[in-house]
Formats: C-alpha cells, structure tokens, sequence
C-alpha cells in the first residue's frame, strides 16, 4: 500500500519535470533562429550560405598557395572564420598536404540571465593526408565522438574527430606503416 500511495504522488511530479524539460528544449530551437550567427539544418548540421576562398603563405616574393576551401557566412553575408565544406590544403612546394571536409557546431550556453552560441569547427567525413613528396600518408574517415559539456543546457555535446582502426597509415615510400602513433600524432 505505501509502494501504491508512494506512486502515485511521486507521477504527477516525475511528469511535471519532464514537461518542463521538453518545453525548455523546444523553447531552445527560436532562441537559436534568433541568437545564430548561422542557419542550422534540424539534425544540427549547418545549412547556411559558405563563399570559397583562397590562402596564401605570407612569402610576397613568392605567393604560395596554402589552402583552397569555403568559408561560412553568416547570417548578414559577411565571410567567417569558420571553415565549412571541402578543403585542400598544400605544402609550400604546392604538393597536396591534405584533402577533406569540415563542419561547425554550436553549443548554447545558458548562466543566470546570460545566454549566448558558441560555435566549433571540427573535421567530417573522409579524410587524405600526403607526404610533401606526394605519398599518401594516410588516409579513413573520422569517427566523431560527442562528449557532454556543462553549458546550463541540457543536451550538450562538442564533437571531436578521431581516427579509428580502418584508417590506413603509410611511410614516405609508400609503404604499410607498423607504428601508427607518430602519423596519428601529425593529423589529429
């Protein structure tokens, strides 16, 4: 009987709380429209506008090319630091140093009155690094890890690329490399 009793005025409040949980995470998604510097698809990926753009190393005399890719814009069309989308980058002898994509990510931060957007670019998808003479160095696609973070928001995660065992690792000759360590070290 007490079990029963113990029940049923403990429902009422469990559900209490997770409406109240439901309306702040609802609640969160017009907060973002109004306080995102970018548009956000509804699985978090961004879906906003990105320009291309191209980098040079700081050698005037001889104006390499250091990476070619797409910048985010945000929402007043004005080019960010935020890298989305395919990116090449290059040594300076112009061989190819890396080929992939990048993503951001927002965290919604939430103490007392303040709330605010953080955003992170993280690598996605396949991935090819290169030696400088143009071996392959390795290549896969990263696993990305989510890992809670305390924001005052519940649900929040960073994401972060990491290799897993089906990436391929060589040597400068091209060759299968045994100590993966050192190479993993270099593209993390």
């Amino acid at each position: 009987m007490k079990w029963i009793l113990f029940i049923v005025f403990l429902t009422p409040l469990f559900l209490q709380a997770q409406q109240n949980k439901n309306n702040e995470q609802l609640a969160a998604s017009p907060l973002l429209a109004a306080l995102s510097r970018f548009e956000f698809a509804a699985d978090k990926q961004f879906a906003g506008k990105k320009v291309p753009d191209t980098l040079y190393y700081n050698d005037s005399a001889n104006p390499a090319i250091k990476a070619i890719g797409f910048f985010a814009l945000d929402k007043e069309n004005k080019k960010t630091e935020y890298r989305v989308g395919l990116w090449t980058e290059f040594y300076e002898n112009g061989t190819i140093k890396s080929v992939g994509n990048y993503n951001i990510q927002y965290l919604l931060v939430s103490y007392s009155s303040n709330t605010a957007i953080i955003y992170n670019q993280y690598k996605t998808g396949e991935w090819v690094y290169y030696y400088d003479n143009a071996q392959v160095k390795a290549k896969g696609r990263y696993k990305i890890v989510r890992t809670p973070v305390s924001t005052g928001v519940d649900n929040q995660f960073t994401k972060s690329p990491v290799t897993t065992e089906d990436w391929l690792f060589y040597n400068r000759e091209g060759k299968p490399l045994a100590n993966k360590k050192e190479v993993i070290g270099e593209i993390e």
